[in-house]
């Protein structure tokens, strides 16, 4: 068993300094020790050397320390000393390096999240926000602090700031299905809604959300030919024969009911019949129709 001066050889304490804690390149070195509190965690990528023993340690500097000589900081109640570091590093990260004071700001809202302060974390990632013309990472989190149902515009801007700048189709796909899922949680199944399940869709063709929340809204919609059109397209996406000949029965229902065409009509229905013409409610399907438009030749080789 070791006794207490062998537990003191083992243990090693690495002291920080603002140097290291403000210098460039090493913006996440604060973050970084506050989780780690292990030097061997900081050698390397931080720049700090320290040799990696048993239950070695890291002494953080006080908030004070962060800052240019002269310049105030007050700890406010309840705030931990993690938080109190991290918002002095924001005030210390020079305001000519836009990148550094974002990151800054997004540590500091995490910090807030920890501790279950949501609005000081919404105010951190807005101030992370307006650091740089283009910040995914703080939308991304303003998106989900912005999560409550009175909050939809919130969220509308943040998923749209994603949509317009990503390069990858089919996340581009994912935040404009998003933004679909948005419009009709605001105001219900809309054209507007619909036009953003189009885009998705344009990008990314079988995809899964935009390809139902845009069939919702064309039927809330009443756009019939547009719904028939679709769910053509669905069929012709299904992997399976019957479930594709079923598309075709509703697509032939809709052509019927809603728009008119009983030729058009026929003509999935038959479809519909080549597909899996041994399924019984989709040849019934073709006789409901053969005996409402009276067509005797039809009916007679259906049966």
């Amino acid at each position: 068993m070791d006794g207490p001066t062998d537990e003191r050889a083992r243990r090693s304490v690495t002291e920080l300094s603002s140097s290291d804690l403000i210098e460039d390149e090493r913006a996440s070195l604060v973050s970084a020790a506050l989780n780690a509190r292990s030097a061997a965690m900081l050698t390397g990528t931080h720049g700090v050397v320290a040799l990696p023993l048993d239950r070695a340690a890291v002494r953080l500097p006080a908030a004070r320390d962060l800052l240019a000589e002269g310049a105030s900081f007050e700890a406010r109640e309840g705030e931990s000393e993690a938080t109190a570091l991290l918002r002095a590093r924001v005030a210390a990260v020079d305001p000519e390096d836009p990148v550094g004071r974002m990151r800054a700001h997004l540590e500091l809202a995490q910090a807030a999240i920890d501790e279950g302060d949501l609005e000081a974390a919404r105010a951190s990632a807005d101030a992370a926000r307006r650091c740089v013309e283009h910040a995914p990472a703080a939308h991304a989190l303003l998106r989900v602090l912005s999560g409550a149902r009175d909050r939809i515009d919130a969220q509308l801007e943040h998923v749209e700031h994603l949509a317009s700048h990503v390069a990858d189709d089919l996340v581009r796909a994912d935040f404009l299905a998003e933004r679909g899922r948005l419009l009709e949680a605001r105001s219900g199944p809309s054209v507007e809604s619909a036009a953003a399940f189009g885009e998705a869709l344009a990008l990314a063709p079988d995809h899964a959300g935009a390809l139902s929340g845009i069939e919702a809204a064309f039927d809330a919609t009443a756009r019939w030919s547009d719904l028939a059109a679709h769910l053509g397209r669905l069929a012709g996406l299904a992997g399976d024969p019957a479930a594709a000949a079923w598309l075709h029965v509703e697509r032939a229902w809709l052509l019927d009911r809603r728009l008119g065409d009983s030729r058009a009509s026929r003509a999935a229905l038959e479809h519909a019949l080549e597909l899996a013409g041994g399924l019984g409610p989709v040849r019934q399907a073709c006789v409901d129709h053969a005996v409402a438009h009276r067509d005797d030749a039809w009916l007679a080789a259906l049966l």
